[in-house]
């Protein structure tokens, strides 16, 4: 159970309450996970003056599986994502937090699962689909491709639910225990929904590059 009242700007007596589950369970090569949350609390009206009632829920369902095909260590995943929305009311809506890339994917194009702006349009609450593979190329060598389809729960009348596809490739190598040098190329694929907002068939690209290290300062020679 978690009560956050911290953010800004608050209103006396609003809250958001997050009462979540998560249970796992493994068979073989194949691990299942679960979690869900419902959201309560409340929030704090402009145009009534009132504090409105959240009633939201989220969740998702997990598997991977790991094994060795061909001489290679390799793994897949599959998730199913979905957090509750309504185009005409925001505490209807399931919130993350907006750095759960195992969820949003690296782009955050997406933030989170309340939903999706374009211009002045909203897409309400989020279903997500991925699958993802990996292999071990070495053991220095890791490279991962993960596509993730983001549809909406509801929207505004004349649009499409259908908001786009991230497609995530990442390589991953570790010379020694110390440092890691990751390097990845993102695209987002834009669906229906972002063409009707912004009047544009124009998609999205990501590359970065990113050197991690750990600097024990109890192993420096003095």
């Amino acid at each position: 159970w978690f009560r956050d009242r911290g953010y800004e700007e608050r209103q006396s007596g609003e809250r958001l309450d997050t009462l979540g589950f998560r249970t796992t369970s493994s068979v073989g090569i194949y691990a299942l996970e679960f979690e869900g949350a419902l959201q309560t609390g409340r929030s704090f009206n402009p145009d009534t003056g009132q504090l409105d009632k959240i009633n939201a829920a989220g969740g998702h369902v997990d598997l991977t599986g790991q094994f060795k095909l061909l001489g290679y260590d390799q793994a897949v995943f599959m998730s199913i994502a979905a957090g509750t929305g309504d185009s005409t009311d925001a505490n209807k809506e399931f919130r993350n937090p907006n750095n759960d890339s195992s969820l949003m994917g690296d782009m955050h194009v997406v933030g989170d699962m309340s939903g999706v702006d374009v211009n002045d349009h909203h897409a309400s609450g989020l279903q997500i689909y991925t699958v993802g593979w990996g292999i071990e190329l070495t053991r220095k060598l890791n490279l991962s491709v993960t596509g993730r389809k983001f549809v909406a729960a509801s929207v505004e009348d004349g649009f499409s639910r259908r908001i786009g596809l991230e497609t995530d490739i990442n390589m991953t190598y570790s010379p020694n225990r110390d440092y890691t040098l990751i390097v990845g190329y993102d695209h987002f694929f834009t669906d229906t929904f972002y063409r009707q907002a912004s009047g544009s068939r124009r998609d999205v690209d990501y590359a970065f590059a990113m050197l991690a290290f750990n600097y024990d300062w109890t192993r420096r020679k003095r």
